[in-house]
């Protein structure tokens, strides 16, 4: 789903890693060659890094290019986006080499547990 944390639960993730994050947010960055120059600058900067991809689903053929480096070990990939049928079909080609998670949004309830209130706290009216 959007707008639920991903990228960020994916940046704490990342903290002292081995890692490296990029988005595919904007449009001009959302092309094969784009996803190739930044998988090749990440590849210069670290041996066998932590890649994690946001919107990566944006790329056209963006499961072929990440196919290869995966099965040559050169990284390992997270790869976040919201789910579509676009998404499924890339993902047929790491079939057996891949872990799926589903975040759905907090719920108020989490939400202001995470932010250290409780809903006796909190009045919703004023």
């Amino acid at each position: 789903m959007k707008r639920v944390g991903k990228s960020t639960i994916v940046k704490q993730l990342l903290e002292g890693r081995n890692a490296f994050y990029f988005s595919f947010d904007e449009k001009k960055y959302a092309n094969t060659d784009a996803l190739k120059r930044v998988l090749e600058v990440f590849l210069e900067e670290a041996d066998k890094p932590l890649i994690a991809l946001d919107e990566v689903f944006r790329v056209e053929d963006w499961a072929g290019v990440l196919k290869r480096f995966h099965d040559q070990k050169k990284a390992q990939f997270i790869l976040t986006g919201f789910s579509s049928l676009a998404t499924k079909k890339g993902l047929e080609s790491f079939s057996g080499r891949m872990l799926e998670f589903y975040l759905p949004p907090l719920q108020f309830g989490e939400y202001l547990e995470l932010k250290g209130e409780t809903p006796e706290r909190v009045s919703l009216m004023h």
